[in-house]
């Protein structure tokens, strides 16, 4: 049996290298050798590592990380796919998944309901946030990975899902049956004017259809003669070519080169122009949010619009992915996502971080826009003004990381008592404050990472003279950062943070995603300096003008 196993797997193995013709390999006299000679070298390792080694190991565990094994050595985007990753690019590129309609979260041990999709299958039932699914057909959710949970919940469209529901306040669990339906990937997460006559679009991901979402977006806005439109692609990681290449589609008029695919040896693969006509006024200012997770078709999209002078980029410097993947199905379990190409801006330039591809380093990184500005080619886009977010302070960070703010509004008790528009008063800070001191948080005020170095170092030479006054001196700063921690919850910068972040999650809770987004508009830092650029005309066109010297 276990002889059979390894031939099989490592008929697999031979397959990649032939793969039906979908690989064009060039010809080569030694490649059948080759071939038999590293078949049969991985069939005697396989052999030696199941017999020798001092653990037992599973033989098909050993020959499927071989095969994986295959795509180390290239990128850090080739790989493997099995079934989950393989079914979220298949998501990707449909544009939807079989499911439920539930947003989940961990909290400790128990997975929670966070909000129901309107108009999904959940929606028809009587479940609301934070109620707690214990099984899923008959599996406890107990020791499930919310990765784990979600994926059970997933399957084909009209076939069923069996929860068990326990409510806090009631003293039974009850049961539902769900039939999956179509849900749609979400690429635009919340448009509408901001302003008057400023209209912000956020784009969550590139999966397809995004230009069916965003031509009703930009339709809405031309209508009501939008000034200024603002493309928000923080924390978009990107998604599909063809998305980002429809949505510069509705900006620019026919014929504008916007990206260029380079192969093996430079070989330009593909040369990609706009199709339709204009959707968007040459008129309207362009403004493109992005920060460190922006990649991929975000900053497909992000270079075009700055090489051709057509939006003022904000924000802090992108991601950095530069590379093309295709995805070729090897079997039913598992599909190879493989770099088939390098992407390159109007400009021509290669974004990849420096990290990964070293020759590029020597060669010219600076390059010129169609106004004649400057840009740089040194892993990831540049912004035309750059300002990180306004970071969330010590104690707000950590109880962000622990996902307090989100656990507690789950859970309120009087979640469904409270008036719209939502207000955080006394009583709802009260209970967060007695809330939090049920959980442990251990986090670092500023300079105190510092201070806890200086302190080791100053301990260890220490001399017995003044061993006393030094533990003094000590004893005071550590007494100063316990006394600080002690009153979090008194001090007025961190009093704004709370009630600003309890607002976002009582608005996402209660009414959905874009509401949360809502909130947080008004206290964005980024988008404040857009607002700010956007009502001055001669400050935007400056910006995309060559700077004189």
């Amino acid at each position: 049996m276990k002889t059979l196993l390894i031939f099989n797997l490592t008929l697999l193995l031979a397959c990649f290298v032939v793969v039906q013709d979908k690989f064009p390999f060039r010809k080569s006299k030694t490649r059948p050798h080759l071939e038999e000679k590293y078949t049969e070298l991985y069939k005697k390792i396989a052999h030696h590592i199941e017999d020798k080694y001092v653990e037992k190991k599973n033989i098909e565990d050993i020959l499927k990380n071989g095969l994986y094994g295959l795509t180390k050595s290239l990128d850090p985007y080739s790989t493997l796919l099995s079934t989950p990753k393989r079914t979220y690019y298949e998501d990707m590129k449909t544009g939807s998944y079989g499911g439920v309609g539930l947003h989940l979260s961990k909290i400790e041990e128990d997975l929670v309901i966070l909000f129901v999709l309107p108009g999904s299958p959940s929606s028809k039932l009587n479940l609301k946030p934070g109620d707690k699914i214990k099984f899923i057909n008959n599996e406890s959710t107990k020791k499930l990975s919310l990765g784990q949970c979600s994926e059970k919940l997933k399957g084909k469209k009209n076939t069923y899902v069996h929860l068990t529901v326990k409510r806090d306040y009631e003293k039974k669990t009850f049961k539902v049956k769900i039939k999956r339906g179509d849900i749609p990937l979400k690429n635009v997460a919340f448009s509408d004017f901001i302003e008057k006559d400023i209209f912000y679009i956020k784009i969550n991901s590139f999966s397809k259809d995004i230009d069916i979402s965003l031509s009703k977006a930009f339709h809405i806005s031309k209508r009501a003669n939008a000034k200024s439109l603002i493309l928000d692609f923080r924390g978009n990681s990107g998604g599909l070519l063809s998305s980002s290449l429809a949505l510069l589609d509705l900006i620019f008029d026919k014929k504008e080169r916007i990206l260029e695919l380079r192969g093996q040896d430079g070989v330009v693969l593909e040369k990609h122009e706009t199709k339709n006509s204009l959707h968007l006024d040459k008129k309207v200012k362009i403004f493109v949010l992005i920060d460190e997770k922006s990649a991929s078709a975000s900053e497909i999209v992000a270079g075009a619009l700055q090489d051709l002078d057509r939006a003022v980029v904000i924000g802090s410097q992108s991601f950095g992915k530069g590379l093309v993947q295709k995805i070729y199905n090897i079997n039913r379990e598992i599909s190879l996502k493989i770099t088939t190409a390098r992407y390159y801006t109007p400009s021509g330039r290669f974004l990849q971080k420096r990290d990964y591809y070293k020759e590029e380093e020597g060669k010219n990184s600076r390059f010129q826009t169609r106004n004649g500005r400057t840009v740089e080619a040194k892993g990831g886009i540049t912004p035309d003004i750059e300002i990180e977010s306004t970071p969330y302070p010590p104690f707000i960070r950590a109880l962000a990381q622990k996902n307090l703010f989100l656990f507690f509004v789950s859970t309120y008790e009087k979640l469904y008592e409270l008036k719209i528009p939502i207000e955080i008063g006394p009583e709802i800070l009260k209970n967060f404050e007695n809330y939090v001191k049920n959980h442990h948080l251990e986090y670092y005020l500023d300079g105190e990472l510092a201070y806890n170095k200086f302190k080791e170092e100053l301990e260890e030479k220490k001399d017995s003279q003044n061993i006393e006054n030094i533990q003094a001196t000590l004893g005071s700063i550590d007494q100063y950062y316990k006394d600080l921690k002690d009153s979090s919850f008194d001090q007025e910068e961190n009093k704004k943070w709370i009630k600003r972040e309890l607002l976002g999650k009582f608005s996402y809770v209660l009414l959905g995603q874009e509401e949360e987004i809502k909130q947080k508009i008004k206290e964005d830092s980024i988008i404040k300096k857009a607002l700010e650029i956007s009502s001055n005309d001669s400050l935007y066109q400056s910006i995309l003008k060559p700077k004189k010297f």
